[in-house]
Protein backbone atom coordinates (compact mmCIF):
# COMPACT_ATOMS: atom_id res chain seq x y z
CA UNK A 1 0.00 0.00 0.00
CA UNK A 2 0.60 3.27 -0.62
CA UNK A 3 0.46 7.23 0.05
CA UNK A 4 1.59 10.45 -1.66
CA UNK A 5 3.31 12.76 0.31
CA UNK A 6 3.97 16.56 -1.24
CA UNK A 7 7.06 18.29 1.64
CA UNK A 8 6.17 22.48 0.81
CA UNK A 9 8.42 25.46 2.21
CA UNK A 10 7.42 29.20 0.73
CA UNK A 11 10.70 28.61 -1.48
CA UNK A 12 9.95 25.18 -3.31
CA UNK A 13 8.54 21.53 -2.86
CA UNK A 14 10.97 19.65 -1.40
CA UNK A 15 10.19 16.03 -2.27
CA UNK A 16 6.64 14.65 -4.32
CA UNK A 17 6.30 11.23 -4.27
CA UNK A 18 4.79 8.01 -3.37
CA UNK A 19 5.76 6.72 0.02
CA UNK A 20 4.89 3.82 2.50
CA UNK A 21 4.72 6.00 5.87
CA UNK A 22 5.76 8.98 7.86
CA UNK A 23 6.46 9.92 11.27
CA UNK A 24 6.63 13.13 12.36
CA UNK A 25 6.42 15.39 15.98
CA UNK A 26 3.40 17.19 16.27
CA UNK A 27 2.05 19.05 19.06
CA UNK A 28 0.45 16.06 21.17
CA UNK A 29 3.72 14.10 20.36
CA UNK A 30 4.99 11.82 17.40
CA UNK A 31 2.38 10.49 15.10
CA UNK A 32 3.16 8.11 12.25
CA UNK A 33 1.02 7.79 9.21
CA UNK A 34 -0.01 5.13 6.83
CA UNK A 35 -2.15 4.56 4.23
CA UNK A 36 -6.02 4.68 4.48
CA UNK A 37 -5.22 6.95 7.68
CA UNK A 38 -8.42 8.72 8.98
CA UNK A 39 -8.28 12.84 7.32
CA UNK A 40 -6.28 14.57 10.22
CA UNK A 41 -4.61 17.76 10.64
CA UNK A 42 -1.43 18.98 13.14
CA UNK A 43 1.05 21.21 14.32
CA UNK A 44 4.10 20.49 13.56
CA UNK A 45 7.06 21.04 15.98
CA UNK A 46 10.74 21.75 15.24
CA UNK A 47 12.07 18.61 14.41
CA UNK A 48 12.65 15.47 12.37
CA UNK A 49 10.28 14.00 9.89
CA UNK A 50 11.20 10.54 8.60
CA UNK A 51 9.27 8.52 5.63
CA UNK A 52 9.57 5.59 4.15
CA UNK A 53 9.96 5.20 0.10
CA UNK A 54 8.88 2.45 -1.82
CA UNK A 55 11.45 0.72 -1.69
CA UNK A 56 11.25 0.64 2.18
CA UNK A 57 14.38 3.68 2.36
CA UNK A 58 14.16 5.61 5.33
CA UNK A 59 14.46 9.59 4.59
CA UNK A 60 15.25 12.59 7.65
CA UNK A 61 14.28 15.69 7.14
CA UNK A 62 14.88 18.25 9.94
CA UNK A 63 12.12 21.37 9.73
CA UNK A 64 11.74 24.01 12.39
CA UNK A 65 7.54 23.85 12.17
CA UNK A 66 4.74 23.30 9.84
CA UNK A 67 1.89 22.56 9.58
CA UNK A 68 0.51 18.33 8.11
CA UNK A 69 -2.73 17.47 6.85
CA UNK A 70 -3.55 13.76 5.66
CA UNK A 71 -6.58 13.68 3.17
CA UNK A 72 -7.52 10.94 0.69
CA UNK A 73 -3.83 8.95 1.22
CA UNK A 74 -2.49 12.37 0.29
CA UNK A 75 -0.05 13.59 3.33
CA UNK A 76 0.56 17.62 2.86
CA UNK A 77 3.49 19.35 4.71
CA UNK A 78 3.93 22.80 4.96
CA UNK A 79 6.81 23.73 6.45
CA UNK A 80 9.10 26.59 7.52
CA UNK A 81 12.16 24.88 6.06
CA UNK A 82 13.80 21.43 5.67
CA UNK A 83 17.42 20.37 6.02
CA UNK A 84 18.50 17.20 5.59
CA UNK A 85 19.45 15.12 8.68
CA UNK A 86 23.13 15.25 7.74
CA UNK A 87 22.92 19.05 7.77
CA UNK A 88 21.02 19.32 11.08
CA UNK A 89 23.95 20.73 13.67
CA UNK A 90 24.11 19.91 17.39
CA UNK A 91 24.55 23.74 17.31
CA UNK A 92 21.11 24.30 15.94
CA UNK A 93 19.47 22.10 17.83
CA UNK A 94 20.75 23.96 20.90
CA UNK A 95 20.10 27.35 19.71
CA UNK A 96 16.52 25.94 19.04
CA UNK A 97 16.51 24.81 23.10
CA UNK A 98 18.04 27.91 24.25
CA UNK A 99 15.35 30.13 22.14
CA UNK A 100 12.71 28.36 23.84
CA UNK A 101 13.71 28.43 27.28
CA UNK A 102 14.45 32.56 26.76
CA UNK A 103 10.39 32.92 25.72
CA UNK A 104 9.39 30.48 28.64
CA UNK A 105 12.03 33.07 31.03
CA UNK A 106 9.53 36.17 29.53
CA UNK A 107 7.34 37.51 31.46
CA UNK A 108 4.41 34.99 32.64
CA UNK A 109 3.48 33.20 29.47
CA UNK A 110 -0.34 32.01 30.14
CA UNK A 111 -0.50 28.21 30.76
CA UNK A 112 -1.40 27.07 27.56
CA UNK A 113 1.49 29.04 25.96
CA UNK A 114 3.70 27.76 28.62
CA UNK A 115 2.90 24.28 27.98
CA UNK A 116 3.53 24.68 23.85
CA UNK A 117 6.78 25.93 24.66
CA UNK A 118 7.61 22.99 27.39
CA UNK A 119 6.86 20.54 24.35
CA UNK A 120 8.90 22.36 21.99
CA UNK A 121 11.51 22.40 24.31
CA UNK A 122 11.07 18.70 24.85
CA UNK A 123 11.29 17.88 20.94
CA UNK A 124 13.75 19.85 20.78
CA UNK A 125 16.01 17.77 23.12
CA UNK A 126 14.62 14.53 21.99
CA UNK A 127 15.98 15.65 18.36
CA UNK A 128 19.86 16.43 19.61
CA UNK A 129 19.70 13.37 21.49
CA UNK A 130 18.59 11.21 18.63
CA UNK A 131 19.76 13.32 15.51
CA UNK A 132 22.03 15.85 16.03
CA UNK A 133 24.76 14.32 18.16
Amino acid sequence: MKMKLTLLSPEKTFFDGEISNICVNTADGQADFYPQHLNFTAYLLPGMIVFYDLTGKAHALYTPGGYLTVKNDHVTVLGDDFKEKKSVSKETVLKEAADIQEKLNAQSPDDVEKIELLGQKHAACVNLAHYAL
